[in-house]
């Protein structure tokens, strides 16, 4: 049975967040890691440059749920979390 277009895209952004864990420096925090993606991806359109924009877009959301996903796993930390983004509100 062949993969249906929604199926691909999954995978490949699968794949596309996979291949970010290998190439992220380890010295690199994640929130740190995640506000340059998302600020290259934001001048990149400022630029005028739609598909590295929206590389750098999808790229910027894979590490957002990749940390959502850590979160889920330690409780402690998602609650520090969850008083951050309160306070930042």
């Amino acid at each position: 049975m062949p993969l249906s277009r929604r199926h691909i895209r999954a995978m490949a952004l699968l794949v596309l967040a996979l291949s970010l864990v290998s190439v992220t420096p380890a010295a690199d925090a994640p929130g740190d890691l995640l506000r340059r993606q998302f600020e290259s991806a934001k001048s990149s359109l400022a630029a005028g440059n739609l598909d590295l924009a929206e590389s750098s877009f999808r790229q910027a959301i894979a590490l957002g749920l990749r940390q959502i996903g850590n979160l889920s796993i330690s409780p402690a930390a998602a609650s520090a979390a969850c008083r951050k983004s309160s306070r930042r509100l």
